[in-house]
C-alpha cells in the first residue's frame, strides 16, 4: 500500500515527459531529474532521504526535451545527464559542477530524437549513448572520448524501422558486444542492430566478472579432478638400500 510522501506532489516544469534518479549533489540521497517538454528545461529535485524533495534551479536545454539519462559522463565522480531534444535535433550534455548545478552543451544527432540509452559501447570505460531519431528512421551511435565530448561511431547513423521511439542496449547474440534494440511504432516491430565488426560500431568488451569467475571455478574443478585421478593410478615408489 502506498501513500503520498510529505509535500507530494512536487512541482516540475510544463509537460514533464521522462525522469531519471541519481545522487546529484553527493549527499547520499537520491535526487530526481524531469524533462519538461514545453518549458524546454530539466527540473532538478533534491531528495532529503525521507521521500521529500526540494526544487533546485531548472537546467535550460534546447527545444522539446524528451528522454533523460543520468551517469558520470566526464569521469570526475559527479553525476551528469543527457537529454534528447525532440525539436532541436540534438542531445543536451549537462555536466555537473559538483553541487547539482550544470554546465550544458549540445551534440547534433538525427531528426526529431526521442529515445535514449546509455552504456559503454566501445569497451573503453566511458559512457556512450544511442539516440532514436523519430523522423530520420535511424539511431545515432555516439562515442565518448572520456571528457564528455561525443562523436558519431563508424557506421552511424544506423537504419531502423519507421518512426523509432525507444532504445535498449544489451548483448542479444551472446558475443559479448553491446547490441541495440529499437521499437518502431509505425511498422509495429523491433529492430535489432547487432555489432557486425569491431571497426564498424563497437569493440569487444571485457567479459562480465561472473563469467570470469565461472570459468575460473571450472578450471579449478577440472584441475582437482585430474589430480585425484593421477593419484589413484600412480604406481607406488619403493626405495631400496644399496
Amino acid at each position: 500500500m502506498f501513500s503520498n510522501a510529505t509535500g507530494s506532489p512536487f512541482a516540475t516544469g510544463t509537460n514533464p515527459v521522462s525522469n531519471a534518479t541519481a545522487d546529484l549533489n553527493g549527499d547520499g540521497h537520491l535526487d530526481l531529474l524531469f524533462t519538461n517538454y514545453i518549458s524546454d528545461n530539466v527540473s532538478v529535485l533534491l531528495g532529503n532521504g525521507t521521500g521529500s524533495f526540494v526544487a533546485a534551479t531548472p537546467v535550460p536545454v534546447t527545444n522539446g526535451p524528451r528522454e533523460v539519462e543520468a551517469a558520470d559522463l566526464d569521469g570526475d565522480g559527479d553525476i551528469d545527464f543527457l537529454a534528447t531534444n525532440y525539436s532541436g535535433n540534438n542531445v543536451t550534455v549537462a555536466l555537473n559542477n559538483g553541487n547539482a548545478t550544470f554546465t550544458t552543451s549540445s551534440v547534433a544527432v538525427g531528426t526529431v530524437p526521442r529515445g535514449l540509452a546509455i552504456g559503454d559501447l566501445d569497451g573503453d570505460g566511458d559512457i556512450d549513448f544511442v539516440a532514436a531519431n523519430y523522423q530520420s528512421n535511424t539511431v545515432s551511435v555516439m562515442l565518448n572520448n572520456g571528457n564528455a565530448a561525443f562523436a558519431q561511431a563508424v557506421g552511424s547513423p544506423v537504419a531502423t524501422g519507421t518512426r523509432p521511439v525507444a532504445v535498449a542496449l544489451a548483448d542479444f547474440d551472446g558475443d559479448h558486444d553491446v547490441d541495440i534494440a529499437v521499437t518502431s511504432n509505425n511498422t509495429n516491430n523491433v529492430s535489432i542492430c547487432s555489432t557486425t565488426a569491431p571497426a564498424l560500431l563497437l569493440r569487444r568488451r571485457p567479459q562480465p566478472p561472473e563469467l570470469v569467475l565461472g570459468a575460473l571455478r571450472r578450471a579449478i574443478s577440472t584441475a582437482m579432478a585430474i589430480t585425484t585421478w593421477l593419484l589413484r593410478i600412480s604406481v607406488p615408489i619403493r626405495f631400496r638400500s644399496s
